[in-house]
């Protein structure tokens, strides 16, 4: 066998053993099959016929468009090696953490199809705070990724779900407020929006279960209310009926009475109207 058949018989060896060797594309692996591709393209390189004689060389391998073929071959390889790296580079998001003041503003202004995406984008640089700071105690990098996941909490409380939820509880009340003065109540375009607001969405390592947490503002809020009007506990309970059937949200049954008639002085009517027993009190 002819050197040049050896040489290239060699490197299509070592090519072939290494792609089908592991199934992942390493850097030294790259290395190797693009040193072995250039033997056998061989570029550059000649082979002596004689040494007596001063001009006794030729080419020898692939031709240049051969050679050209495996270029793109191997650059689409090597494309595919580094799909996932690539593809995280080009999405992370971690520049958006120097812009942190316009969070506020994006929150307020966005969908609920965008919202999840907006979290995702800002809370890539909770990952980046926690691999810029090796220098830093673990006690303090987990600090600055925790401070940094609370601010988008609050603000996502704050700028969102607080929203939410006053938002619902003001459609429940022009509802009720509609069919005790008979009106035909049309629904408005809010109904469909605050809908699509109730369902859980992700920041970091936490849930924020949106739909729990107007069930529990709701119920809070109409207890409080209720148990300082107690003459306005039907509303209150129709109210509840509605959120259950508008939004699907199930708001705590109140249980406070209307009447303590079972006593022989109503307690709750003297409260009703403390300044005219007092007065009238012997």
């Amino acid at each position: 066998m002819s050197p040049r058949l050896a040489v290239l018989g060699a490197c299509l060896s070592v090519i072939e053993g290494i792609l089908k060797g592991s199934s992942t594309y390493s850097a030294a692996r790259r290395y190797i099959v693009e040193l072995a591709g250039c033997f056998c393209c061989g570029a550059g390189t000649t082979l002596s016929l004689s040494s007596s004689q001063s001009v006794a060389s030729q080419q020898w391998g692939l031709t240049s468009d051969e050679w050209l073929m495996v270029e793109t071959l191997q650059r689409r390889l090597m494309i595919l090696a580094d799909y996932d790296d690539v593809l995280r580079e080009a999405t992370d998001c971690s520049f958006l953490y120097g812009h942190r003041e316009i969070f506020p503003i994006l929150l307020s202004s966005g969908h609920a199809a965008c919202i999840q995406s907006l979290l995702s984008a800002f809370g890539d640089a909770e990952r980046s705070l926690l691999r810029m700071t090796p220098h830093y105690p673990k006690q303090d990098s987990d600090a600055c990724a925790k401070a940094y996941r609370q601010y988008l909490l609050e603000e996502l409380h704050e700028t969102v779900v607080i929203q939410v939820c006053r938002n619902i509880e003001t459609e429940l009340r022009l509802a009720v407020h509609a069919q005790h003065y008979g009106e035909m109540m049309t629904p408005t375009r809010k109904i469909p929006h605050l809908k699509k607001m109730l369902q859980k969405w992700r920041v970091g390592g936490v849930v924020v279960d949106v739909k729990r947490q107007v069930e529990e503002y709701l119920s809070q809020s109409f207890y409080d209310l209720n148990a300082v009007e107690l003459h306005d506990g039907r509303s209150y309970e129709e109210m509840r009926i509605l959120a259950r059937d508008l939004f699907g949200l199930e708001i705590v049954e109140f249980y406070l009475p209307h009447g303590s008639l079972e006593q022989s002085m109503d307690v709750l009517e003297i409260m009703r109207n403390l300044p005219a027993f007092v007065s009238r009190f012997n």
